[in-house]
């Protein structure tokens, strides 16, 4: 990597503190080159040298990539702990560049686990930004994607739309090569089948996989290349095309199983199985795909440590224990049916009777900290109006995007709720991954 060659020049030179800045500069790469371990370490090791040595320019952007390293791996509140740590040092030395990447990060992750009134407050944060001085497109880029998501969720379509156009302009503009183009179609074509226009999400689609395969063979590429498999598969899931769906997913599944240390989008793959498996009515391959549905979900519980974002995150997957149900009662099974029900009411009470701590202990590390926005007093869970980003979705087939924006009855149990608590909350589209540089 040429920053690599640079940082070693530096360092040759003596010159720590440019050697430091391409240090900075290489590692925030490596995630999408699926060495996610690797850049969590040299992360680290580039906080304490900074600190040491008051290279304090350094020290936000440091923990702004080590929040992206932990959303590959959908270490959600690790994530949105390091990037609002970035923010908070970024407003104390005025960084203006750093408090908008961190700022539109927070928003997105906020998004990204259904707490969409947080990632609200972010978003205005955001847009007060546009009056510098100085635009950074990529920032602006980056802008418009988070608005797009947080639009579609509100079930603003067209103005998602918008959005993504705009912003898929300014990628084709600026970076017509670069796997930017790739995200923004993706957007695009999110928003279009929001629509019900699948012609259109098709075609941004096929653009999507035609501009990937002329790019050639990388780890970057293999991510994005699964992504768009992806996309087709859902797109061909709503169109009730279940057996082309199914072809795509596996072959989403045969890429990411070539980059085991990104494991943000197995949840979705095997997710739209799973309801591609229900319409067709394969039986057995819908039992075998909900245990690993299940599996994959019950890394999120651990992964979202925040009562308030499980909360919100959990809620939307319901849709898979209403699956697992209607399946279980299809089949004449009855108890099982009611296990399904049970489970879905009990687990968030359940993990923290068996933990043997309190709530506040196991959130200690998380809700407490300072930048985090408080839910206002008297503001109940069941109040919020939140959507979960479809890492889990409803059926691709029967909703109006990937997870369906209307909102659940109050009376439904919440998977991650507990006993005796109601929420309803709309269900919606799971973002593409922040980005980038």
């Amino acid at each position: 990597m040429e920053f690599e060659k640079s940082r070693d020049l530096f360092a040759q030179l003596g010159n720590d503190a440019e050697a430091a800045v391409a240090e900075n500069w290489a590692v925030q790469f490596l995630p999408d080159v699926a060495r996610v371990a690797e850049s969590r370490i040299r992360l680290a090791a580039i906080i304490a040298a900074s600190q040491s040595r008051k290279f304090m320019v350094l020290i936000p952007p440091a923990y702004y990539w080590l929040g992206m390293a932990d959303f590959r791996q959908n270490r959600f509140s690790e994530s949105a702990r390091h990037i609002r740590t970035a923010l908070r040092l970024a407003e104390a030395g005025n960084n203006a560049f750093e408090i908008q990447h961190a700022q539109q990060a927070i928003a997105e992750n906020y998004s990204e686990v259904g707490e969409l009134e947080s990632a609200l407050i972010y978003a205005g944060k955001m847009l007060s930004g546009n009056d510098l001085y100085y635009q950074n497109p990529t920032q602006f880029w980056r802008d418009k994607g988070t608005l797009a998501d947080i639009t579609l969720k509100l079930k603003f379509f067209s103005t998602s739309l918008s959005l993504s156009s705009e912003r898929l302009s300014i990628a084709q503009t600026t970076w017509p090569t670069s796997s930017l183009v790739n995200d923004s179609l993706r957007r695009m074509a999110n928003a279009a089948s929001a629509k019900d226009d699948f012609t259109a999400a098709s075609t941004y689609a096929n653009q999507s996989m035609e501009i990937a395969r002329q790019r050639g063979e990388s780890a970057e590429n293999r991510y994005t290349t699964a992504e768009i498999y992806l996309l087709q598969g859902d797109l061909k899931s709503r169109m009730k095309r279940c057996s082309e769906a199914l072809a795509d997913y596996e072959q989403a599944i045969e890429l990411y199983s070539r980059l085991p240390e990104v494991t943000d989008r197995l949840y979705e793959i095997h997710k739209g199985k799973l309801f591609c498996y229900r319409q067709l009515s394969r039986q057995q391959d819908f039992s075998s795909e909900l245990q690993i549905v299940l599996k994959l979900s019950d890394g999120y519980r651990t992964a979202i440590r925040e009562d308030d974002s499980r909360q919100s995150f959990f809620a939307s997957e319901q849709v898979v224990f209403d699956a697992a149900t209607a399946n279980a009662l299809d089949e004449g099974d009855s108890a099982g049916a009611f296990a399904y029900v049970e489970a879905s009411k009990a687990r968030s009470l359940l993990d923290f009777v068996e933990s043997g701590k309190s709530i506040v202990e196991v959130e200690k590390n998380f809700a407490d900290e300072p930048d985090r926005p408080r839910r206002r007093p008297g503001h109940r869970p069941d109040d919020r109006g939140t959507a979960r980003p479809s890492s889990g979705r409803s059926s691709p087939a029967s909703s109006p995007t990937r997870r369906p924006s209307a909102a659940r009855g109050r009376n439904r149990p919440g998977w991650n709720r507990p006993i005796g608590a109601r929420a309803g909350r709309p269900l919606a589209r799971w973002p593409a991954r922040p980005d980038l540089r």
